[in-house]
């Protein structure tokens, strides 16, 4: 199987700051989990000291909607269009994105056949500054056919995707969205409802995106779904 052993529970501990909470992950894993977490923190250890201040901050919605909306309207149509699919609508307003997420457990349901167990939306700090958007879900499929990603991740584990992933232009190509992912991957292996697989969709002839995420340790799994009025996306994996 491509998921491995199941990890042990880890515990979660929170710490507040100006407002924000960020989080840290006290390991109680299996020899795997902690292999495969390890494999993720290799940045942490020896990095330049402009990742080590990068923080992953489990945010409120109202500020990152805020934010969200913000870096997406400074966009032009394609980047918008990679980054969320169409499924913000169009003009992205932060109370659309907030209506959205409030709404994704009935949508997943309805639409896609899957449980939501939990959802985070994440904020990427270097210092004090944001520079960048995540969202973690942790969903399980109940309906593998006509899927590609419940029929990927099968119904019997529960499994992480990555969404509406966004870096600052300025910021681009310092590496900063890159440690984003990788501390999104860590927070979403280590939270209590223990996802054994992370993915993305990743749009098809966004040749940059996926080098990216390769990068980042994804592996491409060859399977496609349509989206957005026949954008085509690709499912890459992270184990």
């Amino acid at each position: 199987s491509h998921f491995g052993s199941r990890p042990k529970h880890d515990q979660l501990s929170f710490r507040q700051s100006d407002g924000r909470y960020s989080v840290t992950c006290l390991t109680m894993a299996s020899d795997e989990s902690h292999s495969k977490r390890a494999r993720l923190q290799a940045s942490d250890e020896g990095g330049d000291m402009d990742m080590r201040k990068v923080s992953l901050v489990n945010a409120e919605a109202e500020t990152s909607s805020k934010l969200l909306a913000d870096w997406l309207n400074s966009e032009g149509p394609e980047v918008q269009m990679a980054v969320d699919g169409g499924d913000f609508g169009r003009p992205v307003t932060a109370a659309g994105i907030r209506d959205k997420w409030r709404n994704l457990r009935s949508w997943v349901d309805e639409h896609r056949s899957r449980k939501l167990i939990e959802q985070h939306t994440c904020l990427a700090y270097v210092g004090d500054s944001p520079y960048g958007h995540v969202e973690v879900n942790v969903m399980q499929a109940v309906d593998l056919c006509n899927n590609p990603i419940n029929a990927f991740c099968g119904k019997e584990h529960n499994f992480a995707i990555l969404g509406n992933i966004i870096v600052v232009p300025s910021s681009r190509g310092k590496g900063i969205g890159s440690e984003m992912v990788r501390r999104a991957c860590n927070f979403a292996f280590a939270l209590p409802s223990m996802p054994e697989i992370v993915v993305v969709l990743v749009q098809e002839d966004y040749a940059a995106a996926r080098r990216f995420y390769c990068r980042a340790g994804f592996v491409d799994t060859d399977l496609t779904m349509v989206k957005g009025g026949g954008v085509i996306f690709r499912l890459v994996a992270h184990t």
